[in-house]
């Protein structure tokens, strides 16, 4: 598995190492303001593709069934659809009553193409074409930095930015090739009870995950939310793409070995392990040196943003090392342990961010707190991987229950 794993980061880390390159080309063609705004569009594109395919797709890795699996990913893609068009159809009508920008109209597309990503990672996944996978990556996460910088030199506005968002994703479509279409509502009652709870979980995930960027826009403005953002596109997002990626490999080997019947959990401890080994360096160098290098390397005006990246530094490291492995509470049938951490996060997130900002803290002080709650949140959840891979509850009695008390969430 190890092999393979490389394989992945291979093509994520390339990706990464395009990005970071061309870091310095987007913060002198993008002004903060312009950046902020594509921040806060790229941000509730995000949260709606949590929800946009109800997880259909994760539900397909463990799927015995090869016509099954295919009609799974097949349901995935339809679903996005439907929630691509009715986010168009809304946002027309907000965008004509609102008089607000025509970027808007572009939220129900973004959403559908950014869904082909998630069916397509489970597709090569369930087919372990890990080399597959580790292409389409490279090409995704190199071809955004590249496309928004040449858009940039032509016209350095926020629809560059969101054009050079989604163009690359569309490679993903050549991963989704083998889908079926047909009894499509047969196959939506068969995981219906499923998609009930992953969906909603999905979004409160999506939701938690964004956060920190719409809450820091709406509290603290849109440069200080340009800022929060260009940190988490130096640091947190390569690292996700990179626990992504391992991610792909381990969830593949955790489906073989549930369909087996087998304890799951070793193969989770392995992967953070080597998620913990290839992320601690990266993690040291950047939070540390971050302040310093950070007004050379992206401009004057982009200066607070070094700050920023090192009191995010431990959240990332923690997130890098458990979060690609949440999948596993669905795998295992465990949607409802998710749920409730998913809850929680939620909470967690918004407090750290609004506590700060009643009281008169500073932005600096708010990221603090979350990047420290957020080590808190993980280790918990992968307790609850981790026993939810041994197929027991970690923290209840009976399987397949919530994680947390009836009473601690009614």
């Amino acid at each position: 598995m190890r092999r393979q794993v490389l394989k992945i980061l291979a093509g994520s880390g390339g990706a990464a190492l395009v990005g970071l390159f061309l870091t310095p080309l987007l913060t002198r063609l993008f002004t903060p303001s312009i950046f902020g705004q594509f921040a806060t569009f790229s941000a509730l594109t995000a949260i709606f593709v949590g929800v946009s395919t109800l997880r259909v797709e994760i539900h397909a890795v463990r799927e015995e069934d090869e016509t099954q699996a295919s009609r799974l990913l097949g349901l995935s893609v339809a679903i996005a659809l439907v929630v691509g068009v009715g986010l168009l159809l809304c946002s027309s009508v907000v965008v004509a009553l609102l008089n607000i920008s025509p970027l808007w109209l572009a939220l129900g597309p973004a959403v559908t193409i950014s869904s082909l990503q998630l069916v397509g990672v489970s597709a090569l996944t369930r087919s372990r074409r890990y080399g597959r996978l580790s292409w389409t990556n490279f090409a995704q996460g190199a071809g955004v930095s590249i496309i928004q910088v040449l858009l940039g030199i032509a016209s350095p506005g926020v629809g560059a930015l969101v054009a050079g968002f989604l163009v690359p994703r569309l490679a993903w479509m050549t991963s989704i090739t083998n889908l079926r279409w047909s009894q499509l509502r047969g196959t939506w009652r068969s995981v219906r009870r499923y998609a009930i709870v992953a969906g909603p979980s999905a979004g409160i995930n999506s939701i938690a995950s964004q956060a920190p960027l719409l809450l820091t826009s709406w509290l603290f403005g849109s440069t200080a939310v340009a800022i929060l953002a260009m940190a988490m596109r130096i640091l947190v997002a390569p690292l996700a793409m990179l626990g992504q990626a391992a991610a792909s490999v381990v969830l593949g080997e955790v489906g073989r070995a549930l369909r087996a019947g087998e304890d799951a959990s070793h193969l989770l401890r392995s992967g953070a392990r080597s998620l913990a080994t290839i992320g601690a360096l990266p993690c040291l160098l950047v939070g540390g040196l971050a302040p310093w290098a950070a007004p050379a390397f992206l401009g004057a005006g982009w200066s607070a943003t070094g700050v920023a990246i090192s009191l995010l530094a431990v959240g990332a490291y923690a997130q890098l090392i458990v979060a690609p492995f949440s999948q596993v509470l669905n795998l295992t049938g465990h949607s409802k342990w998710l749920l409730g951490w998913d809850s929680l996060r939620l909470v967690s997130t918004i407090a750290t961010f609004g506590v700060p900002f009643a009281v008169g803290a500073s932005l600096t002080v708010a990221i603090l707190c979350y990047s420290l709650t957020m080590c808190l949140a993980y280790t918990v959840l992968y307790r609850l991987c981790i026993g939810a891979a041994q197929q027991r509850p970690p923290l209840l009695g009976t399987p397949g229950g919530d994680f947390l008390a009836p009473d601690a969430i009614g």
